[in-house]
């Protein structure tokens, strides 16, 4: 509504805001995980390398069936992500790839 305002009041700025909406709502997931843990640490870059050290060296110190279970956990975690970004991004993937192969314009 506010990007049509605009191109009615000849500002002509509604397509390019419009193209810059979209980019930076489709990269905005790009920065949450260093924003999540920074945010954790209390904004205090030292204090996430701190967490980050702490968690290495705990990794390196345990022994070998704790570092199997963890690693085990780790990937169930990162595959469950992987899996719930590709059923929501599927749906627009296949719009537009059907769109790409009948000749539309995207």
């Amino acid at each position: 509504m506010a990007l049509e305002l605009f191109d009615e009041l000849g500002f002509g700025l509604g397509r390019p805001l419009e193209r810059f909406l979209r980019l930076l709502v489709q990269h905005l997931g790009d920065g949450l995980p260093l924003l999540f843990f920074l945010l954790l640490s209390g904004g205090n870059p030292d204090a996430f390398f701190a967490h980050v050290a702490n968690l290495g060296d705990r990794f390196l110190a345990a022994d070998l069936a704790r570092r199997v279970t963890f690693l085990g956990q780790c990937k169930f975690v990162l595959i469950g992500l992987a899996t719930l970004v590709v059923v929501w991004r599927m749906p627009r993937f296949i719009r537009d790839l059907d769109r790409e192969l009948s000749g539309e314009k995207l």
